[in-house]
């Protein structure tokens, strides 16, 4: 169930690729530099999926790299298209490549660690938490314009659900006897992150209407 509960990660990062192609035939990106935060946001959620298969099919640390390095992929390019989308599209395209680069760093971190027999996850604990976050803050900071708050504001609680059974684990798979915490957790967090699909389509839309600047 750990295997097969990462098809819809897929999934999402199917139907977003999908979505950016569809957006840019339609001119919907102001400028075509807007793409790459969402594009290597559903890249990371493709390869999330196809990481925490080949893990959880076989767990060993060799491959739990490839289930690590993606989801800081998704994480960092979700911080950038905050940036992006709120504080302007100079600010977050700039930042994506260091945001990119520190989420590498601290899974590379942690397998020079674990190869000298420490195995240190503090790096890799705060990409996972910090930038998550500060989300709120750069929201609060820059509020306008109000487009994607409620697809935000989802996303959050899926994640939060998506966590809470993560620590839940055994628990719920002795109540089920089938399903574990951790097979809920692959399940919200992908619904977490498609909230971020529905939210480009909304902007397409406002971009086709002209309401977005």
């Amino acid at each position: 169930m750990d295997v097969m509960s990462n098809l819809p990660f897929l999934l999402v990062g199917l139907l977003g690729f999908f979505e950016i192609r569809r957006q840019l035939a339609a001119g919907q990106f102001q400028e075509k530099s807007e793409k790459w935060p969402y594009l290597l946001f559903f890249i990371g959620v493709f390869l999330t999926g196809l990481g925490s298969a080949y893990y959880h099919w076989m767990p060993g640390n060799p491959r739990l790299v490839w289930d690590r390095l993606p989801m800081t992929m998704v994480i960092m390019s979700l911080v950038s298209i905050i940036l992006m989308e709120k504080a302007g599209t100079k600010i977050g395209i700039r930042a994506l490549g260091p945001l990119l680069a520190v989420g590498f760093a601290s899974v590379a971190y942690w397998i020079w660690t674990e190869a000298i027999g420490q195995g240190d996850l503090r790096f890799y604990g705060f990409v996972l938490f910090y930038p998550v976050a500060l989300i709120p803050l750069i929201l609060y900071l820059f509020p306008k314009p109000v487009h994607g708050i409620n697809e935000l504001v989802k996303l959050g609680l899926f994640y939060a659900l998506a966590k809470f059974f993560e620590a839940k684990d055994e628990w719920v798979y002795s109540v089920t006897g089938v399903i574990s915490g951790h097979t809920l957790k692959h399940l919200l967090a992908a619904m977490s992150v498609y909230w971020i699909m529905v939210m480009l389509q909304h902007r397409g839309k406002i971009r086709f209407q002209g309401g977005l600047k």
